[in-house]
């Protein structure tokens, strides 16, 4: 690894950010983009999956337009990949029994009276395994190959590990118990695939580097790639102790041991030249947010998380789920905390920050051998009729599994 000298950064608001050691020199450069919680819903055209669908849809030519439009961009940069910290989907699939029964039986119909979680297991694995094959047909084409870390959503949402949502009357009973099956169908469709005796999903001059942690629920699910000069670390940030035990947001255990040796081994390889770590909460505090929960690593950082990366020359850390932008570091480190994102069809997801409006964002970083310079880009979005909360008709609403409540609109564009 290059000898890590005193970083220097520039923010020009919204628009660049230059992580570079001096002096400079002319090189060959790539291109990464990270983009996370960009959708933060179920998109998928559900004529594919059930046979004479009738009712409302995951999909709309709307939706489509947009995230069309939207990966058009991030592959208008060229990048190598697309770092996505989490959150690309709704996931409260095991919901779908109380309402709509599209995935697995209707609670209440045919003998289904009780809830099994047997059933709720398959229906989650039915449902992601469409959903996430829908997200991977609309990267396929437009030629970008994503590397994906798990966000709260993925594994069903922090709103369904809440106990106070822990009711029948909801239907989220099986909120706790079902995380390690959105965990293992994730892995499956996402990570496992990278460990394969011939990869696949990985771009070309990506290789997977010191496998993953042995053991333990993260085992599938956080694993490092080095590209070319870059090693990028994707950390799954969430634990429980048991099935039915809350979800704290922390890395620990067998994970946390894996990436300090993920990373001692990086720091003293001479083909890496920059570290890159993703995970789906923020460390560092306080940040904006915006129609957000505002999940953040327990102990910030104080936790053993950040403190190895720091020890470790970790440069960067990507995180998502505040949809908003902020970029953060401790006086006198140099591991900076890019935080950013966007919520497609949520016109009530405004910035507190005056000026930002309704947007959805993503960072290109050009990475050189001795700098990355990141470039933090936003695309607003246009609501029609002026709507700000999209429920004004139950029409604008886009089907959510088991999730009538949450609006979304149909109706919207990038602008």
């Amino acid at each position: 690894m290059s000898t890590r000298k005193t970083w220097k950064i520039l923010i020009i608001a919204l628009g660049f950010i230059s992580f570079a050691s001096s002096p400079l020199s002319a090189q060959e450069s790539w291109t990464f983009v990270s983009t996370p919680d960009f959708l933060n819903v179920d998109i998928g055209d559900l004529t594919k999956y059930a046979q004479n669908h009738l009712g409302p849809n995951s999909f709309s030519n709307d939706w489509s337009n947009a995230v069309h439009s939207f990966l058009e961009a991030l592959a208008a940069e060229n990048p190598d990949f697309v770092a996505v910290a989490g959150d690309l989907v709704m996931a409260r699939w095991f919901l779908d029994g109380t309402f709509r029964g599209i995935f697995g039986p209707k609670l209440g119909e045919n003998d289904y009276n009780v809830r099994a979680l047997a059933i709720e297991e398959q229906r989650i694995k039915n449902a992601a395994n469409f959903y996430f094959g829908e997200l991977k047909v609309f990267f396929d084409q437009h030629g970008l190959i994503p590397y994906i870390a798990v966000g709260d959503h993925e594994l069903g949402d922090d709103y369904s590990w809440d106990a106070d949502h822990q009711s029948d009357v909801y239907g989220a009973t099986y909120g706790r118990e079902t995380v390690e099956k959105h965990r293992q169908i994730f892995a499956q469709n996402f990570v496992v695939p990278f460990f394969q005796v011939i990869p696949e999903g990985l771009a070309s001059g990506s290789a997977t580097y010191n496998g993953g942690p042995a053991g333990g629920q993260h085992a599938n699910t956080a694993y490092a790639i080095q590209h070319k000069n870059l090693l990028l670390i994707s950390v799954d940030v969430f634990k429980q102790t048991a099935p039915s035990a809350p979800v704290t947001e922390t890395v620990d255990g067998a994970q946390l041991a894996w990436l300090q040796q993920t990373l001692a081994l990086a720091s003293a390889d001479p083909s890496i030249d920059h570290i890159l770590v993703q995970g789906h909460t923020p460390v560092l505090q306080p940040v904006p947010k915006r129609v957000s929960g505002g999940l953040a690593l327990r102990g910030g950082a104080n936790s053993a998380f950040w403190k190895t990366l720091l020890r470790y020359g970790a440069d960067i850390y990507l995180a998502g789920e505040v949809h908003d932008i902020d970029v953060d570091r401790k006086a006198g480190q140099d591991l900076f905390q890019i935080s950013h994102g966007g919520i497609l069809g949520f016109p009530n997801a405004t910035s507190k920050v005056p000026g930002r409006g309704n947007f959805v964002s993503y960072v290109v970083g050009e990475v050189f051998e001795d700098k990355i310079e990141l470039a933090v880009k936003k695309i607003d979005l246009h609501f029609p009729n002026g709507s700000t909360t999209g429920r004004q008709n139950s029409s604008i609403r886009l089907f959510q599994s088991g999730n009538p409540t949450t609006a979304m609109v149909t109706e919207f564009s990038l602008v």
